[in-house]
């Protein structure tokens, strides 16, 4: 496969994965490529906030990590919580600074976004 053609499967599944995050939160994918810093708008409803959501996907994106520490989190949550794993940034010379990282379906369900499935 030459570079061209795996640079147009990639785009169609990046776009794919917009499309896909948009119906799960009730949101609408951006459709232009300009590169801007939201891919998904989630407008604000009678009891959610708007979300402004830029979707990133790829094999080495999350790590085995990542992966276990989310799966821990999930795991000890009780009924009524929502399992999250901080992942702590100290890029050298720049400012620490922490992400945090949910179960997409699952952020969704518990706060009330999209159509939760």
């Amino acid at each position: 496969m030459d570079k061209a053609t795996t640079g147009r499967l990639a785009k169609s599944r990046g776009k794919a994965d917009e499309r896909w995050v948009a119906k799960i939160l009730g949101g609408a994918r951006h459709p232009a490529d300009t590169g801007g810093g939201e891919d998904v708008h989630v407008s604000p409803g009678v009891a959610t906030q708007g979300l402004c959501v830029q979707v990133k996907g790829g094999q080495r994106l999350l790590n085995d990590t990542i992966r276990s520490g989310l799966d821990a989190a999930r795991a000890a949550m009780g009924p009524t919580e929502l399992g999250c794993l901080v992942v702590i940034d100290r890029p050298a010379g720049r400012k620490t600074r922490a992400v945090v990282v949910f179960d997409l379906i699952e952020f969704a369900r518990y706060h009330g976004y999209g159509i939760q499935d």
